[in-house]
């Protein structure tokens, strides 16, 4: 209910929250990278996930009638880890890697996926993606953690939490074509669908409301964007067309940018669309994107040449 108020001070803890959050989750992945065999007490009480194992007992299984030369395929049981929590291409090392010569500076810097535990962790709500409309992304060096404290704002870091939890509740409940089914899952025993218990209050929802949520909040996606383009510019215009290194851009710049092109094609590509009781969302969602490029435009009325690329499209 805290997403909802205006007041700033309201914001600013909300805010707050979500740092902590993140910075949470940081420490976990840490934590869980010495400790792999650990296994979180239950967290879901309408489901079980009693076939879920920690990744130091998790085994791939053996294919019946393997030949010579085929390699095995990875199990967890070679903890993959990365050496980053930025959202890069991780580098992924084993378990049997930390514990080499250079076991002390690994163990230091190595995450473990929390994806892995996600039957364990509680579902972000949907009313949590207000937070997109809060402010647009700010972009720059952080001050001290006190005076980011007591004056919050939203940075790449915590928009890149939001897209890419959005993005995943997209991929689960908006499928992309008729042929395509959320697999059912059963509740209650031991045949649950481990994956789809990170969506279960998501689930209780029709897929038109999850789009006609996600059209709401696309103006603002589209303005984090713009925002995020600019940077990309101010910097390349900085290094004369060149952008050296990575040391002036956060990878979490060129993540959300990548989350939320991601979302939107994620979105238009709902099958649901195919609908005739669906086009007037559609063209709700096309006239945001159009009025990003002419201001002028406030209704729907000029947008049949975009209904036709995007019949093209589907």
């Amino acid at each position: 209910m805290f997403f909802w108020q205006e007041e700033e001070e309201t914001r600013k803890k909300v805010l707050n929250r979500l740092k902590d959050l993140i910075s949470l989750n940081s420490d976990l992945s840490r934590c869980l990278a010495h400790n792999t065999a650990f296994v979180p007490p239950p967290a879901l009480h309408i489901a079980t996930a009693v076939d879920w194992q920690p990744p130091s007992l998790q085994r791939s299984e053996k294919k019946p009638g393997g030949g010579r030369g085929k390699k095995r395929k990875a199990g967890l049981n070679d903890t993959v880890l990365t050496q980053t929590e930025t959202p890069v291409a991780p580098v992924k090392i084993t378990a049997t890697q930390v514990d080499g010569p250079d076991a002390s500076n690994a163990k230091q810097s190595a995450l473990v996926d929390l994806d892995v535990y996600a039957p364990f962790l509680r579902e972000v709500d949907l009313k949590v993606f207000r937070m997109l409309s809060y402010s647009i992304v700010t972009i720059g060096s952080e001050p001290s953690p006190e005076e980011e404290r007591a004056d919050p704002i939203l940075r790449p870091k915590e928009l890149h939490f939001l897209l890419k939890d959005l993005l995943a509740k997209l991929s689960h409940a908006l499928v992309s074509s008729k042929s395509k089914k959320i697999s059912p899952m059963v509740l209650g025993n031991s045949k649950v669908n481990l994956k789809q218990l990170s969506f279960l209050h998501l689930d209780e929802m029709e897929a038109q409301e999850l789009a006609k949520f996600v059209v709401s909040n696309l103006d603002y996606m589209f303005g984090h964007l713009e925002e995020l383009v600019k940077y990309i510019k101010r910097i390349l215009e900085l290094g004369g067309g060149d952008i050296l290194g990575d040391t002036l851009v956060s990878p979490y710049v060129n993540a959300c940018q990548e989350k939320i092109f991601s979302c939107v094609n994620a979105l238009l590509a709902w099958n649901g669309f195919q609908s005739e009781d669906q086009r007037q969302l559609l063209k709700d969602a096309l006239c945001v994107a159009a009025r990003r490029k002419n201001t002028a435009l406030v209704s729907v009325a000029s947008l049949s040449a975009a209904e036709v690329a995007v019949g093209a499209f589907m």
